[in-house]
């Protein structure tokens, strides 16, 4: 990246995604971007490092995986004081949207992008308090033309019901 430094204009600020094989790529990755001087860093939903960190129960749950994958890798930089409070950190996606309760006490953690919600009501389907064991297989562009009036009420309630996944 720092060949195309002078190619960005100087208001525009990048967003770096974590990428690793295994904790200790993760926790690399993660320290050589701080290195770099990047202010916007992300924590994909979906690593192959996490599926390696929980590998005993990868192949039952994936989603589970995942979830305390990404979970598990953020603890990490905070128990070894690795973790830039300074520096905004994104969630990119969610496997399983009871994740999102497990950071609201991480104020570092400044923003989320997710789909789930919408995907989930879409399906016809509301969250419970503890949140899901699925996630929809079709992605978003799949509804783009679909009318889903009769579902609204479904989405509207997941979002709010997300949302409170978040305090």
């Amino acid at each position: 990246m720092n060949n195309y430094k002078s190619e960005i204009p100087e208001d525009v600020e990048l967003m770096a995604v974590c990428q690793g094989k295994d904790l200790n790529e993760l926790t690399t990755t993660y320290q050589t971007l701080l290195d770099l001087g990047y202010k916007y860093i992300a924590f994909n939903h979906s690593s192959i490092a996490y599926q390696e960190m929980y590998s005993t129960i990868g192949s039952r749950k994936p989603l589970h995986t995942s979830m305390y994958g990404r979970m598990g890798f953020i603890r990490h930089l905070v128990q070894t004081d690795i973790i830039n409070k300074s520096v905004y950190h994104h969630l990119l996606g969610c496997s399983l949207p009871q994740e999102y309760m497990c950071y609201k006490d991480w104020d570092f953690i400044k923003s989320g992008d997710t789909s789930n919600p919408i995907l989930v009501g879409a399906e016809g389907v509301r969250y419970d308090d503890g949140g899901i064991d699925w996630k929809p297989k079709e992605k978003l562009e799949h509804y783009f033309e679909k009318d889903l009036s009769d579902r609204l009420d479904d989405i509207i309630f997941n979002v709010n019901k997300f949302k409170q996944f978040l305090k």
